[in-house]
Formats: structure tokens, sequence, C-alpha cells
């Protein structure tokens, strides 16, 4: 059994763990995989993950530091490496670019880098950073240094692919494509009954166009968009809902506009009850490495 060491390091309000990586981990495990998590964070949330790690039998452990931001992450970089040491582990599977240096500095015999995004090119897009400023350039070398010692480099799109090489100078075959994918089993249509069922049970009626989100907010998830295509909805249908699934703190003073903060487990009866999605992102140059 190849025992891995999970590495990330997110705010409060993100579920990637719970949604996207954990059931991944769990499903590794038949495989000869065993996957523990080490994760850095502040503030909440810690129960909920622990419990849903414990839920599949995954060991987790969670590194609070003081904060987000600036400040988080010159924590996370001075303390990460002896938080790793921590643990045993035969493989070092970093999550993005704050994990992957302090991944460096453990010097770990084998390295799986989740690149998952690009993520210096992300903070240029949407969080006002300079293409030449000081944060873009250290993140970048993060970047480099993590494609160039990882003996596998995991990206989300094929797109994203090319680019880490292109600035990597490594050989192709050390870079994997390995999208964002759901399980049918869970997230599945279900059937009429059930879907009435958790309108009626959730003050939705039988018949009112349903429209849902569920992720984070930013600007790149254009929430100004969907509350205006809800608006058009209501003139239409005054019967219309939306419904946002989030564990950012919204006040939303709108007709018809609700924000849940519910459980991950539960995220699939909400989406399957609803008859539209909703899904916007800004076409950007780096959306092109997740989607």
């Amino acid at each position: 059994m190849t025992r891995a060491l999970f590495v990330t390091w997110d705010s409060p309000e993100t579920t990637y763990l719970e949604s996207l990586f954990l059931p991944l981990f769990a499903a590794m495990r038949p495989h000869g995989v065993t996957v523990d998590v080490l994760q850095f964070t502040w503030g909440g949330a810690l129960g909920r993950r622990r419990a849903a790690a414990d839920r599949l039998g995954i060991a987790y452990r969670a590194s609070l530091v003081r904060s987000g931001g600036s400040v988080g992450t010159a924590e996370v970089l001075l303390r990460g490496p002896s938080a790793i040491a921590e643990s045993r582990f035969d493989v070092l599977y970093p999550r993005s670019l704050v994990p992957v240096a302090i991944a460096l500095r453990a010097r770990p015999r084998r390295l799986v880098f989740d690149a998952d995004g690009l993520v210096a090119d992300e903070r240029i897009d949407f969080a006002g950073w300079s293409p030449n400023g000081p944060r873009t350039r250290l993140f970048r070398r993060f970047e480099r240094r993590g494609v160039q010692r990882a003996d596998r480099v995991i990206t989300r799109t094929a797109r994203a692919r090319e680019i880490l090489l292109s600035r990597a100078g490594v050989a192709p075959d050390r870079v994997v494509v390995i999208p964002n994918g759901k399980d049918p089993e869970v997230f599945s249509p279900g059937t009429a009954a059930e879907r009435l069922a958790f309108r009626r049970a959730h003050g939705i009626p039988d018949d009112a166009p349903w429209a849902i989100y569920a992720g984070s907010i930013g600007p790149q998830y254009h929430l100004d968009e969907m509350l205006a295509f809800h608006r058009h909805a209501r003139a239409i249908r005054p019967d219309a809902r939306l419904t946002l699934l989030t564990r950012v703190p919204l006040r939303i003073a709108q007709p018809g506009v609700e924000v849940v903060a519910c459980d991950t487990e539960e995220v699939p009866a909400w989406l399957r009850a609803a008859d539209i999605g909703l899904a916007w992102r800004t076409p950007t140059f780096s959306t092109a490495g997740v989607c």
C-alpha cells in the first residue's frame, strides 16, 4: 500500500476538499493508495471537514494560521515544512502553488504536484495583481520549480498542460490531464417523486421555475448577472426562484432569491430538484486552466 500526503491551503468557505478530493481519495484505496490530508486553513469549518474525512475513513489533520491573504501565506510558508515532517508518507501530493512551495522545502523522495489551475494568472485576472509584480514573480517561481521537480504534474485541461510545459521546459510525459468529474451515482437526476418531495420540503412551489447555483462567489462567477437573469425570469414568471448554494456570507434583498449554506453531501439533492443550473465563468487566460 502506497501512502500519500495531500497538502492543501484553503479558506473556510471553500468545499473543494469535501466535495471533490475526499471522494476521489476514498476511491483510490482499493487500488493500493491511501491518502492522508494535511490542510492549512483559518477560521471555522474544521468540524465539517473532519467529519467528512471520518465518514470516508481518511486521516485528516488541520494546521491553523491566523488569517488568509499575504500574512497567512507567509505563515504557511514558514511553518509548512515542519508540519509535513510530522507525517509519514511515500508520496507528497501538494495541491496548488503555496503547498508545492512548502513541499519542495520538505525534500520528498516522490512528488506529485496537482497544479489545479493557473493560480498566478487567476490573481492577475481577478485580484488586480500586476503581471510583473513581486507576488506574481514569486508564484511563477513556485509553479516553475514545482513542475520541474515533480515526478508527475496533474492539470485540469489540455491547455493548462501546454502552458506549464512551455513555462517549465520539462518532458511532455511529466504533465498529465485529469479533468474534474462527477460520480454519476451521486449526481443523478432522481425520480419525479423525489424532486417533488424535496421542493415541497423547502417551500418551492411544484411548478415554479427554479434556478440554482453551487460554488464560490467572486467576480469570475458573475453574481450580478445571475441576479439580473433572475429579475428577467421574475418579469415573465413572478413565482420564479433562485437559490445560491455557497458558504460565502451574502445578504441579498431580492424577491425570490435565497442563500443556503448546506453541507456538501446535500448539494446533489438540491441540484436534482431544480430546473436549471447556472455556471457562468469569465473567459480569461486563467480560466483555460480549469475549464
